[in-house]
């Protein structure tokens, strides 16, 4: 994320509401901080602990092997954006 702040700081012209990033950014304070600035983050699953791709992760959600959660009735779920008024992701 320093490198974030650097580029905020260094091209104050230029916005972005969105970030693509790989698994190495799959971490709760990432997800935090682009909430914070109201960007919304992208950012591929981190596997490692999941044993395979897909799988049950945290909290036993269960993901597909493209990334999209499953609800408790086994559907996958559909983005339906992000309510920043909430204040917490």
């Amino acid at each position: 994320m320093v490198s974030a702040r650097e580029f905020v700081e260094r091209f104050r012209e230029y916005t972005w509401d969105k970030a693509i990033l790989d698994a190495a950014h799959d971490a709760l304070p990432i997800y935090e901080y682009l909430h914070s600035r109201q960007i919304k983050p992208f950012i591929d699953l981190n596997l490692r602990g999941t044993g395979s791709k897909g799988g049950v992760r945290k909290d036993d959600i269960t993901f597909s092997p493209t990334g999209v959660p499953f609800c408790k009735k086994g559907l996958e779920m559909k983005d339906r954006g992000y309510d920043y008024t909430r204040g917490t992701p």
